[in-house]
């Protein structure tokens, strides 16, 4: 074989191992999490025009369509901030957390198991961080809280 033929079979070998790769990668990206993206356009657009996300997500009409189709938890508010419960994170297809500096929302791909210590995966996006990131959620005695994978 000439160089050129060797050169050629190597680069799509290489471009067809990269396609597989976000091929499997979309694969594991859950279509409901690609179902909130008209809300965090939302969400942006009315912080740029007030200075603050709404409190009452909700109300926004992207919100009311996504609600429709998929079960969706609002967190818990206290005195003092908005928190999430793990096994309500683990029961509903969508969670959306609102603050008026911040939001979190997260895609839940497994759920929870019905022992003391448990995780599992979910898909969250945080304002702050603007993308898509895996990880998990771990339950246990002492709380709950998030990792990337």
């Amino acid at each position: 074989m000439t160089r050129k033929i060797k050169c050629l079979m190597v680069l799509v070998v290489a471009l067809c191992s990269l396609v597989f790769s976000v091929c499997l990668w979309n694969q594991n990206f859950p279509a409901k999490a690609q179902a909130l993206e008209p809300l965090i356009k939302a969400l942006a657009d009315f912080k740029a025009r007030t200075g603050s996300y709404p409190t009452n997500a909700l109300a926004l009409p992207a919100a009311q369509s996504i609600s429709h189709k998929y079960s969706m938890y609002w967190g818990e508010r206290t005195e003092t901030k908005l928190t999430w419960n793990a096994g309500a994170v683990s029961s509903h297809d969508l969670t959306v957390l609102v603050e008026s500096n911040y939001f979190t929302l997260f895609a839940p791909t497994g759920r929870i198991a019905p022992i003391s210590f448990s995780s599992f995966p979910v898909w969250r996006y945080e304002s702050t961080d603007a993308q898509w990131n895996r990880g998990r959620i771990h339950c246990s005695l002492l709380g709950t809280y998030w990792s990337e994978d």
